[in-house]
């Protein structure tokens, strides 16, 4: 192989394994803000679609944004699909509430103005429900209600 081709090749891989450490740390913000929980709320109804996922893809993009990870087209599809097949288990649910709750107040307001958008993307107004739910865990995470 031609040096100038090896040297090409080098830069792609170095690109990709950027690209893949900056991936697998945006999931880690994601994460460790309540994507779970989201993922949670949106399966709640029993449905599970694009609107659902737009609305989760906005809130993971505002918190990756605020730490200068925000998402760049390319990496877009692989964190969509990353929300797709997130399961929330017991486990994971007591965790984010956890970090949630020792997290900066904004950070909380934030997560939940994502509750609200994601159970609410059918509706112009927040139904009780939504605003009970949303109140709860505000409680649960802040110490007062949200809503």
């Amino acid at each position: 192989m031609a040096p100038r081709a090896v040297s090409a090749a080098k830069k792609s891989d170095g690109k990709s394994k950027q690209s893949a450490e900056t991936l697998k740390r945006q999931k880690e913000v994601c994460r460790d803000h309540g994507v779970h929980l989201l993922r949670l709320l949106a399966d709640s109804d029993g449905e599970f679609g694009s609107d659902e996922l737009n609305a989760i893809m906005d809130y993971c993009t505002a918190c990756l944004s605020s730490m200068k990870l925000a998402p760049t087209l390319e990496q877009r599809p692989h964190l969509a699909r990353y929300i797709k097949q997130l399961r929330a288990t017991e486990n994971m649910v007591s965790k984010s509430v956890a970090q949630l709750t020792n997290s900066p107040e904004d950070v909380q307001s934030r997560f939940l103005k994502g509750c609200v958008a994601v159970a609410s993307v059918h509706s112009d107004e927040v139904r009780p429900d939504v605003q009970l739910a949303v109140n709860r865990l505000s409680k649960e995470i802040m110490g007062r209600e949200f809503l």
